[in-house]
C-alpha cells in the first residue's frame, strides 16, 4: 500500500489543525483518482505495521466514499470507474476475513458489503454468494465477519 496514503490517514489524526484539514484536502483530492478506493481497501485489509487507528480512519473512510458515490452505473452521481468497482467487489470480502479480528472496522466493511449488495446483486456481483460461503468455511473468521 502506497505509503503517502498511509501518512495522510496518519495526519488526519493530527492534534494540530493545519495539519489534519491539509491531509483531508489531499484525501478529498486523491479520492478523485484512479484505482484511490481499491487502494484503501487495501491498506484497510492489511495486517502490517500500520496501527489500528490508521485503518479504522481509512475504513471509515471508504465506507463514506462508497455511501456518497457508488451508484447504478449510469445515475448521475456515478463517479466510480467500472474497473474500481470491480476491484472492489473481488478484495471485499477477502478484506472480511483479514480484518476479522478488529469489530469495529469488520462492522465497516459489512456497511460496505451491504451497500454494494443493495446496488450490484446479483446483476453486477454474481460472485458474492461464493466469496460469503468461502467467508462461513473458514471457522477462525466466519463467526463474526460474515453477519452482513
Amino acid at each position: 500500500v502506497d505509503g503517502q496514503l498511509v501518512a495522510l490517514f496518519n495526519q488526519t489524526m493530527s492534534p494540530v489543525q493545519e495539519v489534519r484539514e491539509g491531509a483531508e484536502k489531499m484525501l478529498a483530492m486523491a479520492s478523485q483518482q484512479p484505482a484511490f478506493l481499491p487502494s484503501l481497501l487495501s491498506l484497510v485489509a492489511q495486517t502490517g505495521p500500520e496501527t489500528v487507528g490508521v485503518r479504522m480512519s481509512a475504513a471509515v473512510y471508504l465506507k463514506n466514499q462508497v455511501e456518497k458515490r457508488w451508484s447504478r452505473d449510469g445515475e448521475p452521481d456515478d463517479t466510480i470507474s467500472s474497473a474500481d468497482r470491480q476491484a472492489i467487489r473481488e478484495r471485499l470480502v477477502p478484506a472480511l476475513l483479514a480484518v476479522s479480528a478488529q469489530l469495529p472496522v469488520v462492522q465497516l466493511l459489512r456497511a460496505v458489503v451491504h451497500r454494494l449488495v443493495r446496488s450490484d446483486f446479483p446483476k453486477k456481483w454474481t460472485g458474492v454468494l461464493d466469496s460469503l460461503a468461502g467467508l462461513l468455511l473458514d471457522t477462525a473468521a466466519g463467526q463474526e465477519a460474515v453477519r452482513v
